[in-house]
């Protein structure tokens, strides 16, 4: 959930619209540093909607379109994104918010499942470890692959809440297979951006490891380039963090 406690217009008379947002971003860049760096409100976010007048439009309708703009995807999305308006964000908005429904109630069914594409060593020719996937059983469309759903699940907001089901469906897969004494190899997951930045996220990590009782050095927690480029600094600290956990 969020909550729009301050907001505010900026009207600029500009023929760059792109240079224009990209002092937007510099602002909303430059308070998220400060947000850090006095580690105050760390899960404040700074959503910024735009609207392009071409001379044509009313002032307020305007402000009204920027601020839908404003509010778009707000669950999925960073203090860096500049959100522009256009025609399709009514359809669209309408559409991610059917979907959101149906992503929540797959998740509490659990139709989702994990598969463990293992990972080999051609040097040795052995086994080294595995990446765990997610697959959704659809009731009506069968077996989907995440390039079908997990784009929408960012945008609904939904993707925190998938990243999580997959940690914790890890775990209790581990935790079988050390009761049936299944030999366990490291097993790595993915994270998405807005996972990385949830502030419950270590203490997730904590509880679902003492509740299926598992040894952090079985997982490994992916990190992509483009996240570490993206706030290096905040990064380096996370993953000090999780290695202090124990994940590899």
């Amino acid at each position: 959930a969020y909550n729009m406690l301050d907001g505010f217009f900026v009207y600029k008379d500009s023929k760059n619209a792109d240079s224009f947002y990209d002092e937007l971003k510099d602002v909303a860049a430059d308070i998220a540093d400060k947000l850090r760096r006095t580690e105050a409100l760390p899960s404040v976010k700074i959503l910024i909607g735009a609207f392009p007048f071409s001379g044509n439009e009313e002032i307020d309708e305007g402000f009204q379109k920027a601020l839908f703009a404003e509010k778009f995807n707000a669950a999925s999305r960073l203090t860096d994104d500049v959100v522009v308006y256009n025609q399709e964000m009514m359809e669209r908005n309408q559409a991610q918010r059917d979907l959101a429904l149906e992503l929540d109630g797959a998740l509490e069914r659990e139709e989702f499942e994990l598969y463990y594409q293992p990972k080999y060593r051609l040097k040795d020719k052995t086994f080294y470890g595995a990446e765990a996937l997610i697959r959704w059983h659809h009731p009506n469309r069968g077996l989907l692959p995440p390039s079908l759903f997990i784009p929408f699940a960012e945008a609904s907001g939904n993707i925190t809440s998938i990243d999580y089901y997959v940690f914790e469906h890890l775990c209790r897969s581990i935790a079988d297979w050390k009761k049936n004494k299944v030999p366990v190899l490291t097993i790595s997951v993915n994270l998405s951006r807005k996972t990385i930045y949830n502030p419950g996220l270590l203490d997730f990590f904590k509880r679902t490891l003492v509740k299926y009782d598992v040894d952090p050095r079985l997982i490994e927690v992916e990190l992509t380039e483009s996240i570490a480029a993206k706030d290096s600094i905040y990064i380096s600290d996370m993953i000090m963090k999780l290695r202090k956990i124990g994940f590899m």
